[in-house]
């Protein structure tokens, strides 16, 4: 008999199989990335089908499966999150795809899970573009792919002034290092990411900035995105043609 379990876990990704079943792939919070199949749940009376959609945060009973674990039943945890806002599902697409494709399988990070929870929660009421680069910098650092914001990846010199992104280095490059292609930021800019690495999403958030940092911000998130997915990101494909 299969082993029967409860995880909490986010749901990044749907995935339709026959008529009325469902593949989930869920971020959990003491498993990692899995995948749970839900046998019938698409069917018109299923109760639970309204409340395993992307995104929603719940707490699962699952049967233990050697590739797929099987879905038994489900709660809510914490509030519900917006179904019909267009805006909030666009930048949400972001977080869970960054989730799906830079985890492995199995492999327990629970900074993740918190991560995640707390972004999807804020981007209900914060600026979703900050919102999303904050995630990007605090999940690139949990999974240890986070460059250095502090020194120059090339001499080592601790930088104190505007500085550039190096995609062939994967790194920060002072002035003298730096060649004509790479990605200026200026110093408020790497102040600003310095910041984020070690921000407390759990209190309250306080700083400033103005559009263009804004700008350089998400140039180089995107670089550093690319730079480790060797893709684009459909979601980020999506949310440029808004």
């Amino acid at each position: 008999m299969a082993e029967i379990f409860s995880t909490k876990a986010i749901i990044l990704r749907i995935k339709q199989l026959q008529t009325a079943d469902k593949l989930y792939i869920c971020y959990s919070q003491d498993l990692g990335k899995i995948a749970v199949v839900a046998y019938g749940i698409g069917r018109g009376k299923n109760r639970y089908n309204g409340l395993m959609q992307p995104f929603s945060n719940l707490e699962l009973q699952l049967a233990a499966g050697k590739r797929y674990d099987t879905f038994r039943q489900a709660e809510l945890v914490g509030p519900r999150l917006p179904d019909t806002d267009f805006e909030f599902l666009t930048y949400a697409s972001v977080l869970t795809e960054l989730v799906e494709l830079l985890t492995p399988d199995k492999q327990p990070e629970p900074k993740v899970y918190e991560l995640l929870a707390q972004c999807l929660q804020l981007l209900t009421v914060r600026n979703k573009r900050l919102v999303v680069i904050i995630f990007i910098v605090q999940l690139m650092d949990i999974i240890g792919l986070g460059p250095s914001y502090q020194s120059c990846t090339l001499c080592g010199k601790q930088l104190d002034t505007d500085a550039h992104y190096s995609d062939l280095k994967a790194g920060m490059i002072c002035p003298v290092c730096r060649v004509s292609e790479d990605l200026e930021v200026e110093l408020a800019t790497q102040n600003l990411l310095q910041k984020f690495t070690k921000l407390d999403l759990s209190s309250k958030i306080e700083f400033s900035i103005n559009g263009k940092q804004l700008k350089q911000l998400e140039n180089l998130m995107h670089r550093l995105i690319y730079q480790h997915i060797d893709k684009p990101l459909k979601s980020l494909q999506f949310l440029a043609k808004l």
